[in-house]
């Protein structure tokens, strides 16, 4: 688990050089992944992946949120790096896999399955500013 941790944050980190995001943005922006990594692994346990991948988007959008207030950076800097880590890529191929294997039911059910989990990462994130925003600015 600390070794995932670990990656995550290399990960994130490697992101952040890729976007050009200043270094001094970079050790919050990989706690942030951590954390909502964390959220996640733990969360994965108990809740579907669609509700999983809400509450975690839903968490980055807080955390970049306290972030805007305090140091006056943009939530882009702050969640974009966290939220490509909930991106269902993999759930995209193994729909392709599907299709060509001529399995087109299996295929539909992964199509959605991504689809509801992009839909998710969106309504996370946009839920928590919409829910936060209004607080943080009286």
């Amino acid at each position: 688990m600390i070794l995932h941790l670990i990656f995550i944050f290399l990960v994130t980190t490697c992101l952040c050089f890729i976007y050009q995001i200043r270094k001094s943005e970079l050790v919050f922006i990989g706690l942030v992944s951590v954390i909502s990594q964390t959220c996640f692994i733990h969360m994965s346990k108990s809740f579907d992946l669609v509700t999983t991948t809400f509450f975690t988007a839903f968490l980055i959008g807080i955390l970049a949120l306290y972030r805007r207030k305090y140091k006056k950076t943009p939530i882009q800097i702050t969640s974009l790096p966290p939220t490509i880590l909930l991106v269902p890529g993999s759930i995209g191929f193994k729909m392709m896999g599907t299709f060509m294997g001529k399995h087109g039911d299996g295929g539909a059910v992964l199509g959605f399955e991504m689809i509801f989990v992009a839909c998710a990462i969106v309504l996370g994130g946009m839920l928590a500013e919409f829910v936060f925003s209004r607080e943080l600015e009286l």
